[in-house]
């Protein structure tokens, strides 16, 4: 009896500890996954330069905004600030509206612009904006899109339409069920695994 209460214990703590792992910064992708890294398209933001992407969301909410950038060769970080907008396309409403720097920035990697939580997403069109609002010289960045326009996207690079979609993701921090079903597949084959090696070896 206390073997079956210890083991009901153990499990109920692993149930507990892989939900608290599983709430994490899920990235929903604008873009289409197919492509490879090496066909994204480079579009150069300096001084002025900006980029749109008109897209239905996803999810319930969102908390942020990534995309793949990097500096151009030569930059300047410390002096590159960029902008940011979050529309609300049907009521022509500005949500969210700050600068960054870019100091954090992982060149080629996914730069990620954090704001508080806006509701109620879900199948709601939105427009996200990134502008260079200050550099030194001909510094500025890269950001990336992909050839073809995804369903409900539109692309706009200084002020000109763009037939492909930027390589740009949402962030919602929310619990992921395949997060949590891949790590407590995880602990409980490695369970398994030591009990059986105890078995063999004990």
């Amino acid at each position: 009896m206390k073997s079956k209460i210890k083991g009901i214990i153990i499990v109920l703590v692993i149930i507990i500890a892989t939900g608290y792992y599983s709430v994490i910064d899920k990235n929903q992708p604008i873009y289409n996954l197919g492509y490879d890294t090496s066909e994204y398209i480079a579009m150069e933001l300096i001084q002025n330069g900006s980029v749109s992407e008109k897209f239905v969301c996803k999810e319930d909410s969102i908390d942020g905004m990534s995309f793949k950038m990097n500096e151009n060769a030569g930059s300047f970080r410390d002096s590159i600030l960029i902008g940011y907008e979050l529309w609300d396309v049907s009521e022509d409403k500005c949500l969210i509206k700050g600068d960054t720097d870019i100091k954090k920035l992982k060149s080629g990697r996914f730069f990620n612009i954090k704001f508080d939580r806006i509701s109620g997403c879900k199948d709601k069109e939105y427009l996200f904006r990134i502008i260079v609002k200050a550099c030194e010289g001909q510094s500025g960045v890269n950001v990336y899109y992909t050839q073809g326009v995804e369903d409900a996207t539109e692309l706009t690079y200084d002020d000109n339409g763009v037939d492909g979609t930027w390589v740009v993701r949402t962030i919602t921090h929310r619990f992921d069920l395949e997060t949590f079903i891949v790590t407590f597949c995880f602990i409980l084959y490695i369970i398994l695994f030591m009990k059986a090696l105890y078995r063999l070896f004990g």
